[in-house]
């Protein structure tokens, strides 16, 4: 059998009855001019003809000639690269949007424990953000992680690129909200850590047995809020890969510099194409897919 480089490949070489099987897979594969004179040739195996058949049907992008004959082409390369790469993008995006709702929910969890814990003498006492009436920290922290949980469920379900950016716009607003209301509730926790330091500079020993301390709702809560800032930023980034490709520039070797590619709504050839005043081919002029 004999190899030729597809490159430098000329219709009198493929005159060589000789030329094995795989070199013909690649002569087709890179060389498309020749198809026609791959396809006449005596060696050329049924499937690798029909293959060279759905390429002049299809012309597809990015398409290999059968594996068995040799080793896949540079296009070939490349489409399993960018199928590679869209399974890692669309792993870490789904656990951005699962991480959204787990983040809101473990706010809402973080609302009703401790956050603040008071010891007097030998007795302590604490209290969550729902004891607190006047300042409405259990609802807001309710209302901001419920939007949260609904738009990261409803991303989760309908990906398409406005969908997931506004989960992820959201996902950061309801972080920032948690954070301000964390803010109010730490800074009140602060004033009365202050006082309460005061009255022991003030009355010595007399105010030894008094203490204000930060709950573990508290600690919890800053965790979520510094998580959904996180995952929202990647929810956004997930979003934006999901925006719709601006129009593609005809470029050489077809529409988007891509063989094969024709603009769209142009015109697609459904077979072997000839030069005018040429006459056909005997292989344009086999079998009903060429009528």
């Amino acid at each position: 059998m004999t190899a030729i480089d597809p490159l430098s490949c000329t219709p009198a070489h493929l005159a060589n009855p000789a030329i094995a099987p795989g070199t013909l897979a690649q002569i087709a594969q890179h060389r498309p001019d020749l198809r026609a004179s791959v396809r006449q040739h005596p060696a050329c195996p049924p499937d690798l003809a029909a293959w060279i058949d759905q390429q002049a049907l299809q012309q597809p992008q990015y398409q290999s000639a059968p594996a068995q004959y040799g080793t896949v082409g540079p296009q070939a390369g490349a489409a399993a690269g960018g199928a590679a790469s869209t399974r890692t993008s669309s792993t870490w995006h789904t656990i951005a949007l699962i991480a959204g709702p787990v983040i809101g929910l473990l706010a809402i969890i973080a609302s009703f424990l401790p956050a603040v814990a008071v010891t007097i003498g030998s007795r302590s006492d604490s209290s969550n953000f729902w004891d607190i009436d006047d300042k409405s920290y259990d609802v807001q922290i309710l209302i901001a992680s419920l939007l949260v949980i609904a738009v990261g469920i409803g991303a989760f379900f309908v990906r398409k690129f406005p969908v997931v950016l506004g989960a992820g716009v959201i996902t950061v607003l309801g972080g920032i909200w948690d954070g301000i209301t964390w803010f109010n509730a730490n800074s009140e926790i602060s004033d009365a850590q202050k006082t309460v330091k005061q009255a022991k500079s003030s009355y010595g020993s007399l105010g030894g047995s008094f203490e204000v301390s930060r709950g573990v709702g508290m600690y919890m809560l800053i965790i979520a809020v510094l998580l959904l800032l996180a995952c929202g930023a990647a929810i956004i980034a997930a979003g934006l890969q999901l925006r719709p490709a601006a129009g593609i520039a005809a470029g050489p070797g077809g529409y988007g510099g891509h063989p094969g590619a024709v603009q769209p709504g142009a015109h697609m050839a459904t077979g072997p194409q000839m030069q005018p005043g040429a006459r056909p081919s005997p292989y344009q002029q086999q079998g009903p897919y060429y009528q």
